[in-house]
C-alpha cells in the first residue's frame, strides 16, 4: 500500500498511479479513458508525477468499499488500455474509512439513547410500554 499526501484531494477522489505516459498526448488519452467511465465526474492527470486524480459522481459512493472497488476497476481499465496503473491510498481516504466506521457506531449509540429516553418518558407519563401479562 502506498500512502500519498492528500493535498487538495477530496474524500470523493481516487488517486491512481499511471505509468507509461511519455507525453501530453498520453496524458490526454488517460483523461479521456477515465472520463468515459460512468462513475467518473472528472480526471486530472499529472504527467510529471505519473498520477491521475479522479473525482467521482455521487452515485459511485453508495457502498462502504466504493473507493477501493472503483479504484481497482479504473486501474484495471487503464491496464487493459495499455498503461501501467494501480490505486494509491491517500491519507485522507484512510481517515474517511475511519470516519465511516465511527459514523455507524455513533448512529447505533443514538438509536439506543433514543429508545432509553423514550422508555423513561413513557414511564413518567404512565404510558404502558409493554404488557406484562402477555
Amino acid at each position: 500500500m502506498v500512502l500519498v499526501e492528500a493535498g487538495t484531494i477530496d474524500g470523493d477522489a481516487i488517486v491512481l498511479h499511471v505509468g507509461g505516459m511519455s507525453c501530453g498526448g498520453c496524458a490526454a488519452k488517460v483523461k479521456r479513458i477515465l472520463e468515459s467511465q460512468p462513475e467518473v465526474a472528472s480526471a486530472t492527470i499529472d504527467l510529471a508525477k505519473a498520477t491521475a486524480v479522479v473525482r467521482t459522481t455521487p452515485e459511485a459512493m453508495m457502498t462502504k468499499d466504493w473507493h477501493k472497488e472503483l479504484g481497482e476497476k479504473l486501474a484495471n481499465h487503464l491496464r487493459n488500455c495499455g498503461f501501467q496503473s494501480h490505486m494509491l491510498v491517500t491519507i485522507l481516504h484512510k481517515l474517511y474509512m475511519w470516519l465511516w466506521q465511527y459514523e455507524k457506531c455513533f448512529a447505533l449509540r443514538s438509536v439506543v439513547k433514543t429508545i432509553t429516553l423514550w422508555a423513561r418518558f413513557a414511564g413518567h407519563t404512565g404510558l404502558q410500554v409493554w404488557n406484562k401479562n402477555h
